[in-house]
């Protein structure tokens, strides 16, 4: 994403992007990010480190794998908004994220080795 280190507001929603997330990993001071309504593949773990983020909207994608615990702990802060849901294989722990939607598959044990969900759902 070349200098755009100091960006504090992205939102891309609503435009069908595809692929990953993770060339968003560089934008550390990010303190709201909107990809909602996009078709994004890709596991969370590239945004352990936005560690700056107040409001993440990742409604409506295909996000897998389990949600870092990075982004559970800001997400459950009073202060801070997430939405995960419609991403049908990504996992959470409800519990840490309080009051959200995460998936059909909220609890770790639906997950599997490889962190994608198998309550179900055929990702094929």
């Amino acid at each position: 994403m070349g200098n755009l280190e100091s960006l504090t507001f992205l939102s891309l929603g609503g435009n069908q992007f595809t692929g990953p997330v993770s060339m968003l990993s560089s934008l550390t001071s990010l303190k709201y990010l909107r990809l909602s309504g996009n078709k994004f593949t890709d596991s969370l773990g590239s945004l352990s480190g936005l560690s700056e983020l107040i409001f993440l909207r990742l409604v409506n994608n295909d996000f897998y794998g389990l949600i870092p615990p990075a982004v559970a702990e800001r997400c459950a802060r009073e202060t801070t908004r997430c939405d995960f849901s419609v991403n049908n294989r990504l996992c959470g722990d409800g519990e840490r994220v309080i009051g959200y939607t995460c998936s059909p598959c909220t609890a770790k044990a639906n997950c599997a080795a490889n962190g994608e969900c198998h309550n179900g759902f055929d990702p094929s």
